[in-house]
């Protein structure tokens, strides 16, 4: 038994703190919860459906066989779950205040350092955090906000990657601090930029029509309450996307079709400088429901929410997460998130996309020239679960396996995200706004922190596994016994002859294929 004596100076909040108990109210607590008991509550949220109305129902009637019987129902049930609740709020906070201080203390301590490391250099020495230091950006800033600096970012009237940089704020030198803390083997290090690679990065892109929220009876949403380190795009950076998509090409509602030109009159042909004749691409439209934004995935009459689209990098870590609230997946939802990815890149390097619909999005982007600041540092491809869907002629261009650079990325780490997540699309179908994207940022916290303890291992088994492949290729190879120049040369004769436009389509070819059946037969009975 603890007792303890109140005063102003000493409030029962702190005192229970100083105990190892935390307190389900910061004035006049009645119950406090042990912080172990709270940590370890918290832990196992994050591995199964956070449910605290379960949980205290069997702590309930574990106690009850016990001889404990609590004085009201549902007692414990909202006071534990308001311990639990400014536990995980108090945690985060604290992690938030200790990433500022270091990185205020980091941003401090540059120029002594700089200054330091120039007289170093005249006496002949080199100092370690010398080199550690000067290979920072020149403006750096924390990570929580998932910004490129503490002010917002202005975006171009084009629909561009790029911000308007002020003199203040040269371009990134390397990856933002937020992109190193997502991924440190895509983004970490010192050369973010190989010429000889068509890649530096690669990035897939994906939505999930699973992971819903129903409609509220008032339309109002729950008090804010934001992870430290959300990875959810603003709604703000997203809705001027769409502004911008709908101005340049109309809405669904007023577009209207497009004139018949004297091209289209003629025959196929290429939009821009794509490698794929437009009666292939319309025909991979036709066959995926992603490519057709009209068509209904969800229904806006019972859901508010109605998706989540991500952008994650080769090692399924998470980036960037759009709360969609649009029935059908629409492409500026893809352009928002690649055009905030951009911001965060330096402008020397190169990206790989994948995407199920990639070949539409790339064929969108060169009609409708979106983001031209960066068109020519993206390489787009199909991932590869989707890609075998696809007209044979858009896989010799866009398929991962035969486009250059994606090596045996498979662009299918979305999928396996929303997978990780599926438990949660019970408990989030009835939860807040803010309630719901808080489980969703504390979910991808910890799928990060899992992953980082594995990638070692993740490494490993990858290389063994491509260099296995490439040792069955190259036995392959010497067994064929041709050379490998003439394979090549073989190679782009199929993707030139299966990647031609379609022959012109004319309404008078069956009549002239007649007459000349009839001319034949006519001239053989006058040879007979």
């Amino acid at each position: 038994k603890i007792e303890i004596s109140v005063c102003a100076c000493r409030p029962a909040a702190l005192q229970l703190l100083r105990r190892g108990l935390f307190p389900c109210a910061p004035i006049a607590p009645s119950l406090a919860v042990d912080v172990r008991m709270l940590e370890f509550v918290t832990t196992l949220f994050v591995r199964m459906p956070p449910n605290a109305t379960a949980w205290c129902d069997t702590l309930e009637s574990f106690l009850d066989g016990r001889g404990y019987k609590l004085d009201s129902r549902d007692s414990l049930r909202r006071r534990f779950s308001n311990a639990l609740l400014w536990y995980g709020s108090l945690v985060n906070a604290t992690k938030s205040v200790v990433t500022a201080y270091l990185e205020e203390s980091r941003l401090s301590l540059r120029p002594s350092v700089c200054e330091d490391s120039s007289d170093d250099s005249t006496r002949g020495r080199s100092r370690v955090t010398v080199e550690e230091v000067a290979d920072e950006d020149a403006a750096p800033s924390v990570a929580s906000s998932g910004d490129v600096s503490d002010e917002d970012a202005n975006e171009d009237s084009d629909g561009g990657a790029s911000s308007h940089q002020s003199q203040e704020e040269p371009p990134l030198s390397r990856p933002s601090e937020y992109l190193r803390q997502r991924c440190p083997l895509c983004f970490g290090g010192k050369n973010c930029h190989d010429p000889s690679v068509v890649a530096d990065v690669i990035a897939c892109l994906d939505a999930c029509f699973t992971q819903k929220r129903r409609k509220n009876k008032d339309g109002q949403r729950d008090p804010p309450r934001s992870h430290p380190d959300s990875v959810f795009m603003p709604e703000e950076d997203v809705e001027a996307m769409r502004a911008f998509v709908e101005a340049t090409r109309g809405s669904s509602r007023t577009r209207s079709r497009p004139a018949e030109t004297q091209e289209d009159v003629d025959g196929d042909r290429y939009e821009g400088n794509l490698r794929v004749p437009n009666s292939v691409l319309d025909e991979c439209k036709d066959s995926f429901g992603a490519a057709d934004e009209k068509r209904e995935a969800a229904s806006t009459q019972f859901f508010i929410d109605t998706d989540l689209m991500g952008l994650l990098c080769r090692h399924d870590r998470v980036l960037w997460l759009i709360n969609m609230t649009t029935a059908g997946e629409r492409q500026y939802y893809a352009l928002a998130l690649i055009k905030k990815f951009f911001e965060h890149l330096p402008p020397s390097m190169t990206v790989g996309i994948l995407y199920d619909i990639g070949c539409q999005l790339h064929r969108s982007c060169v009609k409708w020239d979106f983001l031209p600041d960066v068109r020519d540092r993206i390489t787009f491809g199909l991932a590869v679960f989707h890609a075998y869907g696809h007209q044979w002629a858009c896989q010799i261009i866009y398929h991962p396996r035969k486009c250059v650079g994606f090596g045996l990325t498979d662009g299918e780490g979305c999928e396996r995200f929303w997978s990780a997540i599926k438990k949660l699309i019970p408990v989030l179908r009835v939860s807040g706004y803010h309630q719901r994207l808080f489980v969703l940022d504390t979910q991808v916290k910890h799928l990060d922190e899992k992953s980082l303890h594995g990638m070692g291992l993740w490494l490993s088994r990858r290389w063994v596994h491509c260099q296995r492949k490439k040792s069955d290729a190259v036995d392959l190879l010497k067994k064929c016994g041709i050379d490998d120049d003439v394979l090549r040369r073989e190679w782009r004769a199929q993707v030139e002859e299966q990647t031609k436009p379609a022959p012109r389509r004319s309404k008078n070819k069956g009549k002239l294929a007649v007459s000349k059946v009839i001319a034949l037969r006519k001239s053989e009975s006058e040879l007979k």
